[in-house]
């Protein structure tokens, strides 16, 4: 519990450091310094999520499932997902399945800071509420539906763009 405290604590402070006023700048100093703190975030965040093992209700029946997936098994899982899974099988080998949850760590994560960035007025606020709220920690059961939250959440970008047919592309993923 005090590693997710802390994690908290520290990753609000970085979020704190974040300035919106340079987001549309392309090469200021703001905008670089807003750049490193953002890796700083989604190393993170990243490191906690992805270095887990055995944290969460569905993790055990995660690895279950990857077992099936690389068995040519069929069950209710989205195709997409089954299909990461099998090539990740594929690549780093038969029920290994911590490069799996590594995977879809980074780009839960990834897609999360990059939204909250883009779209929030106070990146500080809305880590803070990402944080304590348990969006993040609650990504840590709930893989698939997180991942397909922070794809949604960066996709509502391309709504307000009035740019549909990404925001549907992105949806669709």
């Amino acid at each position: 519990m005090w590693l997710y405290v802390l994690l908290t604590a520290i990753v609000v402070l970085l979020g704190v450091m974040v300035n919106s006023n340079f987001r549309e700048q392309i090469h200021s100093r703001g905008q670089m310094l807003n750049r490193v703190i953002l890796i700083a975030v989604f190393l993170l965040l990243f490191a906690v999520s992805a270095c887990r093992i055995a944290v969460g209700n569905d993790y055990w029946v995660y690895r279950y499932k990857f077992l099936l997936i690389a068995q040519d098994r069929h069950f209710s899982y989205e195709i997409g997902f089954q299909a990461v899974v099998y090539l990740m099988q594929l690549i780093f080998g038969y029920d290994n399945y911590l490069p799996i949850f590594g995977l879809f760590s980074a780009l839960t994560v990834f897609f999360f800071v990059k939204a909250m960035y883009r779209q929030s007025d106070c990146f500080s606020y809305t880590i803070f509420l990402l944080m304590t709220g348990g969006y993040y920690f609650m990504s840590f059961d709930n893989v698939r539906y997180y991942f397909v939250l922070s794809i949604a959440l960066y996709a509502m970008r391309f709504a307000l763009e009035k740019k549909y047919w990404r925001f549907l592309l992105w949806v669709g993923i």
